[in-house]
């Protein structure tokens, strides 16, 4: 499938990670949260060199945070040197951390489902506990890595320590053998009171989901760099949801920001979302390419009329805010374009120019930018939590957050290609008129995140 069909025909994938619905968080209530366990970037660079990149984009550096596992510690052990000073020594030590990792593995109670045998689950457990341990701590040579392991188990101990009831269980789901990825038990990080989202439902997951037996996968994300990434090892799978796991725990995952705030800052706009830049450029080549398309759908039976098309579309943009992944909210509604379109197709008028095939370029213009915007945040990165995991960035407030136990952080120590992307897009060119549109930034945008994270590149 082209690029061009990839967007404008607005046929999606839907990745939904939940099946309730919750609010937005307000950006500056998010700020707060990650303020607990962040410091400012000055703390930990004499802020020389700053790449062109932050200049152009007029990136206030004061207002730069950065999580790391420093930073955790001191969150969550404010007034306790002696818990910071014992989980120093779990960093430093590979046997110590792997025997703390283990005791956290097999301090989780089996929970049977109805018609399970208990023998036949407490020998799947076992084995899946035994292969837990041997691929998270078989790593543990990265100190990146064994930073996020002790980031994760401080934020376990966080967790607990402001809510008594929270349980961490090991029970078994279906949800990767439908994808064919094999047999597996989930390890569910429960909320039983509810607290972890005050206006969720009573009883909530972190998602803390490592699987067992994966098929080997490759998935190839293209960038401005040529930098591709393999995801076919457990070991980089299993990092990456500790991560999430991490910001579950305290209280810092970023699903619940509105994606699209985020391209308001420059820097976040032009390094994780430059196709929207792109496609304004060729918008007009676009619209022109998306009537002749209509044309011949209607002509060859395939679309009733263009009226059913633009509907259908439209229904499948709003499909992501239903979920967590991007919250459903009126005043992200209008920033989208989906409201004022929903009204243009509710008038007699517009109704009639579209069953009369004589589409509107207005309107058409403003139903291809939604589906570009759609595109862009939804299914390049499927919620800002895998945008901050993935690439260790989140914007809120005109401030800019940086988590150094992001997979970019990892990837890089173990000098591995990095991910660019929680999906994957198509490189097809689309035509001789249109260039293909690329999801990937430049690469001086890509040089500015890196000194944003302490890293060269």
């Amino acid at each position: 499938m082209t690029r061009f069909l990839y967007f404008f025909i607005v046929i999606f994938s839907i990745f939904a990670e939940s099946s309730f619905s919750i609010s937005p968080m307000d950006a500056s209530e998010y700020l707060e949260r990650c303020r607990k366990f962040a410091v400012p970037l000055s703390s930990l660079t004499d802020l020389q060199d700053v790449p062109p990149a932050l200049i152009e984009s007029r990136v206030d550096l004061g207002k730069v945070m950065v999580i790391n596992t420093e930073s955790i510690l001191r969150g969550v052990f404010p007034d306790k040197p002696d818990r910071i000073f014992y989980f120093h020594k779990l960093l430093d030590s590979r046997e110590k951390l792997s025997e703390a990792f283990k005791a956290f593995l097999y301090s989780a109670p089996t929970v049977l489902e109805d018609g399970e045998e208990e023998r036949d689950f407490f020998d799947r457990s076992e084995t899946y506990r035994q292969f837990v341990l041997k691929t998270v701590t078989n790593a543990f040579e990265s100190r990146k890595y064994r930073e996020r392991i002790v980031s994760f188990l401080a934020a376990l101990e966080y967790r607990k320590s402001i809510n008594p009831k929270f349980e961490v269980r090991l029970t078994r789901s279906e949800k990767f053998e439908e994808k064919d990825f094999g047999d597996y038990l989930i390890l569910g990080l429960e909320l039983k009171d509810g607290k972890h989202y005050s206006d969720s439902i009573s009883e909530t997951h972190c998602h803390f989901t490592l699987p067992y037996l994966l098929t080997e996968k490759t998935a190839i994300y293209p960038n401005g760099l040529a930098i591709t990434t393999s995801i076919s090892n457990d070991t980089y799978i299993y990092s990456h949801e500790i991560g999430h796991a991490i910001h579950d725990l305290l209280g810092i995952k970023a699903s619940r920001l509105q994606f699209s705030l985020m391209a308001d800052n420059v820097f976040m706009r032009n390094t994780f979302f430059p196709i929207l830049d792109r496609a304004e450029k060729y918008l007009m080549l676009m619209v022109t390419k998306i009537k002749l398309s209509i044309d011949r759908k209607i002509e060859s039976g395939k679309c009733l009329n263009a009226l059913d098309y633009f509907t259908e579309g439209l229904e499948i943009a709003k499909e992501p805010y239903k979920e967590d992944r991007l919250p459903s909210d009126a005043k992200e509604f209008d920033r989208m374009g989906i409201t004022e379109i929903e009204k243009m197709l509710g008038t007699e008028a517009v109704q009639n120019t579209l069953k009369e095939k004589n589409i509107d370029d207005n309107f058409l213009r403003q139903f291809v930018m939604l589906s570009i915007k759609w595109g862009a945040f939804s299914d390049s990165w499927t919620t800002p939590e895998e945008l901050f995991q993935i690439e260790g960035a989140i914007s809120a407030n005109e401030h800019i957050i940086i988590d150094t136990n992001s997979d970019l952080d990892l990837l890089k120590e173990r000098n591995l290609p990095i991910r660019w992307m929680h999906a994957c897009g198509d490189t097809t060119e689309i035509s001789q008129e249109i260039p293909v549109i690329d999801f990937a930034p430049e690469k001086k945008y890509v040089e500015a995140l890196f000194y944003l994270h302490g890293l060269k590149i």
